[in-house]
């Protein structure tokens, strides 16, 4: 009917003009949960693996920092400025992996590059996932009324299955500790990747 093919055309059209602004759109909503994250873990694994008052380990904390000062070519606050200034040795921990990791992208580092977009990745899903299981409400209801409305059973079971696996997926995949796993693994790489830089 041309009602169906209507309504089939819908979604394309939305799909369509979304995928033309997704990076416009995606990226700042990233970028505000990753800043909510960084207040609720207390720093980036980057930085929190520069800082003296989260390690336990003195040997590691140390090395980790002489390879990251040989890079960017200055000293990190010592113990004593982290324990008065708190929230601008972090920023001086953040600013100087910046500068570090852009060097290694510059020197060819392919797998901290793949490492830090899977990063991106996940964290942009994350900040989609109240908007992405809104549409998919709208989706199993919408297709609920059509379904019976065009009475086409067959069909409209059919997107409903495909939309609740959906909907599970968002649920039990893309969640908090799945973005803080890679932001780990890229922070681990980054510690690797700086200890094995020449410079």
């Amino acid at each position: 009917s041309s009602l169906g093919v209507l309504v089939g055309a819908v979604p394309l059209l939305f799909v369509g003009a979304f995928a033309l602004f997704a990076e416009q759109i995606v990226r700042p909503m990233g970028r505000r949960l990753e800043r909510a994250l960084i207040r609720k873990w207390k720093g980036l694994p980057t930085t929190v693996g520069l800082q003296y008052r989260a390690s336990g380990n003195t040997g590691l904390l140390k090395r980790r920092r002489s390879d990251v000062e040989r890079i960017v070519g200055f000293k990190l606050p010592s113990r004593n400025d982290e324990n008065r200034r708190p929230e601008e040795t972090d920023a001086i921990y953040a600013d100087a992996v910046r500068r570090a990791n852009a060097y290694l992208s510059r020197a060819g580092d392919s797998r901290l590059l793949d490492e830090n977009v899977q990063y991106g990745f996940r964290r942009n899903l994350l900040a989609l996932k109240p908007f992405a299981l809104s549409i998919l409400a709208v989706v199993v209801i919408s297709n609920g009324f059509l379904t019976f409305e065009l009475n086409q059973w067959v069909a409209g079971a059919s997107i409903m299955v495909l939309a609740l696996v959906d909907a599970l997926l968002w649920l039990i995949v893309v969640r908090e500790a799945w973005v803080r796993e890679q932001a780990e693994t890229f922070a681990q790489r980054f510690f690797d990747s700086v200890a094995a830089s020449p410079r």
